[in-house]
């Protein structure tokens, strides 16, 4: 996480924050140390794919009350960890954007061009207008 944090330092801002599977959980530790520390976030948006909670417990506090940015979350609904990632990671944002593919634990495919279109214009409009 640190390593992350100094990268976006050196390197930032950033239009987007995109996390997949184990991934998500350093965007949300980011998030939340950030928000603890009164730092602005250095990216518009997060997107976080086939995501989970950080289940470490000495990390729980910080996220009692909901991360407060704009967030998208995809899950493939074949994704052995589904129900899991979507039970846990939906109720750490205050108002996440979801969407669903129908394949397994990966980024939507080619088939998904409709989805992918969506989350496209999503992104445009949350980084942009």
């Amino acid at each position: 996480v640190d390593y992350v944090l100094d990268h976006m330092k050196k390197h930032g801002p950033f239009d987007i924050l995109v996390g997949f599977s184990q991934g998500t959980i350093v965007t949300h530790l980011v998030a939340a140390i950030l928000r603890d520390r009164g730092e602005p976030m250095p990216w518009k948006v997060m997107v976080q794919f086939c995501g989970m909670r950080v289940r470490d417990n000495r990390y729980m506090k910080m996220f009692e009350q909901p991360l407060q940015m704009p967030v998208i979350q995809v899950y493939g609904t074949e994704d052995p960890y589904y129900e899991y990632g979507f039970k846990s990671q939906t109720e750490m944002y205050e108002k996440p954007m979801i969407f669903t593919h129908s394949e397994g634990h990966k980024f939507p495919g080619p088939k998904d061009k409709e989805l992918n279109r969506t989350i496209a214009d999503e992104l445009v409009k949350l980084c942009y207008e």
